[in-house]
């Protein structure tokens, strides 16, 4: 769909399908939401919540003692730290939360105590690192400073290359007297202007007024030639101010490129409603933007917020003056984790992984988005997930577009007892595996697939995570279990025959091992209307050829909207 000459740009992501019962568990997964947002203030009042319903819940404990830290109340964060560690003494989190909260209140020597024990069941947290890092510099020990920051930027060279290269410079890491100290094991520092003009203020006016709390991701492309530098993380009505953006301790831009057009480069704002990014509009003659990256609630309420904040932007295009800032481009977008993926919680212990389940959950996302009609796209996986799911709700599916994955594997009818005794004989749970280092997990990941290490470190943003050891993968071992039983080929073809809607298929260029050349084509003709686009590449075609297959998609939405 094509809003020329501005457009909304909307990134939601729902993790949470499968999430345990009971509210203070839920308000925990929602304040660890907003605070991974930068709401902390939404944070601290989600643990204050889960506290009253679960009394010494030590995730609750946690949250809040990070919240806190957030909000430079060192005191209240090392007490709630302690209070989670009497139930737990060896909860990283709260160790951490509570040597950093002692180090703003310059209590050294419990700090070093803690870290201390940080090293010995942490050792690979770059977090820790970074801990020991400052005890260091507060004693005085120079050797030990640089070997920790050592171990910090190798383990997460984009959040500490530059907090590294600022010691290297002769910089203190920390002072807490500094305003944005709370922010330093986060790797980001800001440096703050002054003065408000006009046109941030009519922002403001536009991203607060009537949008309360946050969970989804939304963002709106702004021109301007001035940026809004890091201020620290408040609640919902942050200040904003004016002036060039400073960073110091970045080395290079966490670059992101959306809609295959505007690229996002430093976080350069937050508060209650989200993040702003200052990024170039590759479209419009590299010129210098800034993109507001918005949240909401779930459910009704998320969907009431979102119908606002459109109407708001749409109200926002139609105004034209020089010091009110002018919006760009629209798309509007949700990325659903299927559950077991990415960072959605796992099904629970004594489920299994059906494929048909996940039909229901992409339905159940529609209608917690109080979408009755949308448009589907869905590559691998995802791919069949949209066919089956077009082809079952007509009525709801505007337009489909798939990448390598035009309706679900099949097995043939005599291969069933096979297909059960495999899956009883692989379903049993083993061990994970833990990678010593970041490349070594990358190297597993790559290893007898077409999968370019490029793409690879794109997975691993969402799908690899420290532990103690080393570095594992965190998508549900169950994932990869067999399935009892599949859909047979002609019942897929009877699918994807009833599919109403026009649909696009992408495909790799030779054939990828996951596509079999003979059956693919049979399913092609099945579909009544289908425009094929074959490109260079492998299974993961869309992180080679990024450009190419963005475009095929807008175009195929616009033609379709």
């Amino acid at each position: 769909m094509r809003f020329a000459p501005a457009l909304l740009l909307l990134l939601w992501t729902i993790p949470a399908f499968g999430a345990p019962n009971g509210s203070a568990v839920t308000a925990v997964a929602s304040g660890e939401d907003r605070y991974h947002q930068g709401d902390l203030t939404a944070a601290l009042a989600a643990a204050d919540f889960a506290l009253e319903e679960r009394p010494g819940s030590t995730a609750a404990l946690r949250l809040r003692a990070r919240a806190l830290i957030g909000l430079r109340r060192f005191g209240e964060a090392r007490k709630s730290a302690i209070d989670a560690l009497k139930r737990d003494s060896n909860d990283v989190d709260a160790l951490k939360s509570y040597a950093f909260a002692s180090l703003h209140g310059e209590a050294v020597g419990p700090a070093k105590n803690s870290v201390a024990h940080l090293l010995r069941i942490a050792p690979n947290d770059p977090q820790v690192r970074v801990l020991s890092a400052i005890i260091s510099e507060r004693l005085g020990s120079p050797k030990k400073l640089a070997e920790d920051l050592e171990w910090a930027a190798r383990l997460d060279p984009k959040r500490f290359q530059g907090l590294q290269a600022a010691s290297r410079a002769g910089r203190r890491i920390f002072d807490p007297a500094d305003p944005n100290s709370h922010l330093l094991l986060s790797g980001m520092r800001g440096e703050q202007g002054s003065g408000v003009p006009w046109k941030f203020v009519v922002l403001g006016l536009f991203a607060i007024g009537g949008i309360g709390t946050l969970f989804h991701f939304y963002g709106t492309a702004f021109e301007d030639g001035t940026v809004i530098p890091e201020p620290s993380p408040v609640g919902a009505g942050a200040v904003m101010t004016s002036g060039p953006f400073k960073n110091p301790y970045e080395v290079k831009p966490v670059e992101k490129l959306l809609a295959n057009r505007y690229r996002l480069d430093y976080p350069i704002g937050r508060g209650g409603m989200g993040r702003v990014w200052e990024g170039i509009d590759r479209g419009g003659g590299d010129r210098k933007i800034a993109v507001k990256q918005m949240t909401a609630d779930k459910g009704d309420r998320g969907s009431k917020m979102r119908q606002l904040y459109l109407k708001e932007a749409k109200l926002l295009e139609s105004l034209r003056h020089e010091n009110i800032v002018r919006l760009l481009d629209t798309l509007d977008l949700v990325c659903l984790d299927f559950p077991g993926h990415g960072e959605s919680l796992p099904r629970p212990a004594t489920a299994r992984y059906h494929f048909d389940d996940y039909v229901f959950d992409v339905l159940a996302a529609a209608d917690a988005l109080g979408w009755d009609r949308f448009h589907l796209l869905g590559h691998s996986l995802g791919g069949a997930v949209a066919s089956v799911t077009a082809a079952a709700c007509p009525e709801r599916v505007i337009s489909l577009s798939v990448i390598e994955g035009l309706g679900p594997l099949t097995a043939p009818p005599d291969r069933t007892t096979e297909g059960w005794r495999k899956a009883i004989h692989a379903s049993r749970a083993r061990p994970r595996r833990v990678h010593a280092d970041r490349d070594s997990a990358l190297d597993a990941r790559v290893r007898n697939s077409d999968l370019p290490r490029a793409a690879a470190e794109l997975l691993a943003e969402r799908g690899l995570e420290p532990v103690a050891t080393g570095w594992r993968w965190r998508h549900d071992l169950r994932l990869t279990w067999p399935s009892t039983q599949r859909y047979t080929e002609p019942q897929v073809l009877d699918l994807l025959g009833h599919i109403e809607c026009p649909v696009l298929c992408l495909l790799a260029e030779p054939r990828s091992r996951v596509v079999p050349a003979g059956m693919i084509e049979g399913r092609i003709a099945a579909v009544q209307c289908l425009e094929l686009a074959e490109l260079g590449g492998g299974h993961h075609l869309h992180m080679q050829q990024a450009a190419a297959v963005a475009a095929l998609v807008r175009r195929h939405l616009d033609a379709h909207a």
